[in-house]
């Protein structure tokens, strides 16, 4: 259905699902592909945000 009918693209919902399986909260909340489905925006901007966070930080690292 997320690809389908939210015309979601695979390496999104891989990042979302990879990211929420291991953040602590998220984890225990998306315990369902509905549930994934009902929260994608959401975690979504927070696992890009992440992705973003630490490829700043390891850009930073390699100036030192």
């Amino acid at each position: 259905k997320m690809i389908r009918i939210d015309k979601r693209e695979v390496s999104d919902i891989e990042l979302v699902i990879r990211w929420t399986q291991q953040d602590t909260f998220w984890k225990q909340n998306i315990l369902s592909t509905s549930k994934l489905r009902d929260k994608f925006d959401q975690s979504y901007l927070k696992a890009k945000d992440f992705k973003s966070d630490t490829s700043a930080r390891r850009v930073n690292t390699d100036w030192d």
